[in-house]
């Protein structure tokens, strides 16, 4: 009997590089179990688990994100989500 998790994919990503002569395509794929894997070749490749330690609270500051802000002409203004609708 096999007792053994089907590990699936949640989020997929591809990236190109194009810094030298021959473009590098590169897959990469979070898993439901929390790891991340590489395509390299024909073979899916685990990266290194993410280190678990306590991290020390960054100091944050207080963002005004109501303000109003000047955005270049020419580039699209975001958009502006109400928080009730989540």
């Amino acid at each position: 009997m096999n007792n053994n998790k089907i590990r699936n994919i949640v989020q997929i990503s591809e990236s190109i590089s194009t810094g030298s002569r021959i473009p590098f395509v590169s897959l990469t794929a979070l898993c439901d179990d929390g790891s991340v894997w590489r395509l390299i070749g024909d073979n899916w490749k685990p990266l290194p688990n993410i280190p678990q330690y306590e991290v020390e609270p960054e100091e944050q500051t207080d963002v005004d994100i109501e303000s109003e802000q000047e955005y270049p002409e020419g580039d699209i203004e975001p958009e502006v989500i109400d928080e009730d609708e989540f």
